[in-house]
């Protein structure tokens, strides 16, 4: 996997911040980790030394597999079930308005973000009994805790320590640097 976390040893201005707000009493941790609220490096997926995207650092050398049927510009719209058991999806293209409903052979992978997620299962049956009861969903499953204690990282505020910080000098990429840095692989880091 190409996450990268931005190397502190490199940069005495965000070592020092880390130990900062460590001293304060701020806890450290990992950006993608269970800590909810503290100070931690920034993450990037970095690949060979480039910025790549999810299609180009997991899809790619997945994409021709027999097994993988990618679908784009479609949504998740409902969870099939069958006995309490996710069977398959109802997806919908977003351009045609067309649904289809695919069935797994195997298993089902729902990962739709932390508010996507709880929606279809709710959209699906799955969830708070209550919950389904008054929005008149079928219920398949009381599950008590679908959609409670939603998480995102909402206000997240991001410091580049890196370089020099001046409130009166603007830094522009320089066209040479990020051809040098596309030929030749290096660069001067902004």
């Amino acid at each position: 996997m190409p996450v990268t976390e931005f190397d502190t040893s490199t940069s005495p201005l965000a070592s020092a911040f880390l130990d900062g707000v460590s001293s304060l009493g701020i806890e450290i941790g990992d950006l993608n980790g269970e800590l909810e609220n503290g100070a931690m490096p920034s993450q990037s997926n970095i690949w060979n030394g480039w910025r790549v995207n999810v299609v180009d650092a997991y899809l790619d050398s997945i994409v021709d597999m027999s097994n993988i049927h990618l679908l784009t510009s479609t949504l998740a719209l409902q969870v099939l079930t069958k006995d309490k058991k996710a069977i398959g999806v109802v997806t919908v293209n977003l351009y045609s308005g067309v649904t289809h409903r695919i069935e797994a052979n195997y298993e089902v992978i729902l990962s739709a973000g932390v508010v996507g997620t709880p929606q279809i299962l709710m959209l699906s049956g799955i969830g708070p009994l209550e919950h389904l009861q008054y929005h008149k969903i079928p219920v398949v499953a009381d599950v008590p805790g679908v959609g409670q204690n939603l998480r995102d990282h909402l206000n997240v505020l991001y410091f580049n320590l890196n370089a020099p910080i001046s409130a009166t000098t603007s830094k522009v990429r320089s066209t040479k640097e990020v051809w040098k840095y596309a030929t030749e692989g290096k660069g001067e880091r902004y």
